[in-house]
């Protein structure tokens, strides 16, 4: 902080000193603990928050049935891919065999 000729602060200062001043009211106002507030007011606050909890919990439960579904059909794809990838291969067997069996009796 600085002083003007006679010891008091400049002006500048003390408008910064008013608005900390009242920043710092304003601030404690909004943090005010539970305790302090009417039972009234805190039940209120008390059944937000639970009625808030309940919704996050429910949107959970909705994400997991969701995952669970795309996790159902993703198993589904897989052992169908999976099926098919055996058949093609012993499809491929087979007709490499064939090939094989052809080329041979040619060259004989």
């Amino acid at each position: 902080m600085s002083f003007g000729a006679f010891g008091e602060p400049h002006v500048r200062d003390r408008d910064h000193d008013e608005h900390r001043i009242h920043r710092d009211a304003e601030h404690h106002q909004c943090e005010r603990p539970a305790e302090h507030l009417p039972i009234g007011e805190r039940r209120h606050e008390a059944d937000r928050d639970e009625n808030e909890l309940a919704s996050r919990i429910q949107a959970l439960g909705a994400d997991r049935s969701r995952l669970a579904d795309e996790l159902d059909g993703s198993l589904v794809k897989s052992r169908r891919l999976e099926r098919a990838n055996r058949e093609i291969a012993e499809r491929l067997d087979a007709a490499i065999g064939t090939i094989r069996s052809v080329l041979d009796a040619g060259e004989s």
